[in-house]
């Protein structure tokens, strides 16, 4: 229970209680359970009360508007109702807390945990959470920003900045996040929730990109690419199995050794000669004996070739694995609304996948290097491409 002399002193006013407290130092306000309602106790509730230090476990307040920055206070299980807040709040907890209809519009959070907390209505336009370094290493872990297990229903992140600040287990109902940064979702619910369509956080992205219709689009551009060196491909391996017969009937027929030697020095029998000695492994002495699969990724035709032909079969063997990695969970999360943990969790989200193949953390690197990979063959392609337009074409009469 708050202490009744601090109680009386706080709904004398603004100016009484922060006189009170330049002359009491030494204390620490209790205000635990009070009730403090600035309309009801005929406070104007927009002077810059000195609430530093004070505990308000369990209090009820609403109808106030705080203009100044607060520190060092505790809200832990408080009830905020229609309660505005400005500037930055360091060290405040608001850890389980209610609040109804409450506005954080551009306050910064730092190390003022909203763990637990029950939000409705609340505005948290262009709000920064965030958690430094130092913050990590504190041994106090309590009071580090953070929004676990917290739920929000019809709460508005326009334009939030999230900065290593954990979601684990939040439930956003119904809320506005577009537009917001660094946002690392980790077994959340969003139902009902706006999102940015051009969302830049790791888990949209890839569910985004790692569809089934994208990866055959991707295949199909692919195969037009390497296209005319399968058919080159297939020409070739036709007329190494034509030449190789006519090899081999050369061989067979009584011929005489002059002619014999005749044929051996015309440019069809040393390609025939070089075909059988190529598909014995046997080395020619003509032409060049290279594999299959060489002539199909153009290694053929020079370095610029065989870079991009190899990115881009790369590239597309890792966006094919990444798509059949997070299938089951966009799956999962289409049916419970829960997103993917972000590290490996016993049992999943929402009793979904479980370890390794419920959590997308592991894969975001994946993603990264798909993109870079995209990305080299893209440039290697268009360097490929002026080198071929800049070969000469010979034309007859002109």
């Amino acid at each position: 229970m708050a202490i009744e002399a601090h109680l009386a002193e706080f709904k004398k006013g603004a100016e009484s209680w922060n006189q009170w407290r330049e002359q009491n130092p030494q204390l620490a306000p209790d205000l635990q359970q009070a009730e403090l309602n600035g309309a009801t106790l005929g406070l104007n509730g927009k002077q810059p009360f000195d609430l530093s230090g004070c505990d308000l476990t369990d209090a009820k307040l609403s109808n106030f508007e705080f203009t100044a920055a607060l520190s060092d206070l505790k809200f832990f299980k408080a009830r905020l109702t229609k309660v505005i807040f400005h500037g930055s709040l360091q060290r405040v907890d608001f850890r389980r807390s209610r609040l109804d209809k409450v506005s954080f519009e551009d306050v910064a959070f730092a190390q003022s945990p909203l763990a637990g907390c029950k939000a409705k209505a609340c505005h948290f336009q262009r709000a920064r959470f965030e958690v430094t370094e130092q913050d990590k290493k504190r041994p106090d872990q309590e009071l580090i920003t953070t929004l676990e297990s917290a739920v929000f229903e019809h709460c508005d992140f326009r334009d939030a900045k999230f900065d290593g600040v954990t979601l684990r287990s939040a439930r956003f109902e119904h809320c506005d996040l577009r537009g917001v940064e660094g946002l690392v979702v980790d077994d959340n619910v969003l139902r009902g929730t706006l999102m940015s369509p051009k969302a830049t956080d790791a888990w949209s992205q890839m569910r985004r990109t790692y569809t089934g219709a994208n990866m055959v689009f991707i295949l199909l551009a692919s195969v037009i690419f390497f296209l005319p060196w399968l058919a080159q491909s297939g020409f070739w391996v036709g007329v190494n199995r034509v030449e190789a017969r006519v090899a081999l009937l050369v061989d067979v027929m009584p011929l005489a050794p002059e002619v014999r030697a005749v044929f051996d020095q015309l440019p069809e029998g040393r390609s025939a000669r070089g075909v059988v000695q190529c598909l014995a492994g046997e080395p020619v002495k003509y032409g060049h004996c290279i594999p299959t699969w060489q002539l199909v990724l153009g290694w053929h035709e020079g370095w610029p070739a065989a870079i991009v032909s190899t990115l881009l079969l790369l590239y597309n063997v890792l966006r094919l694995g990444l798509t059949f990695l997070i299938a089951p969970l966009r799956d999962v999360e289409r049916q419970s609304f829960h997103t993917p943990t972000f590290k490996p969790v016993a049992g999943g989200p929402a009793g979904g996948l479980g370890g390794w193949k419920g959590s997308y953390g592991w894969l975001v690197p994946l993603h990264k290097v798909a993109k870079w990979l995209m990305l080299l063959a893209v440039s290697a392609g268009v360097l490929n491409l002026v080198v071929r337009l800049s070969a000469p074409v010979w034309l007859p009469g002109m």
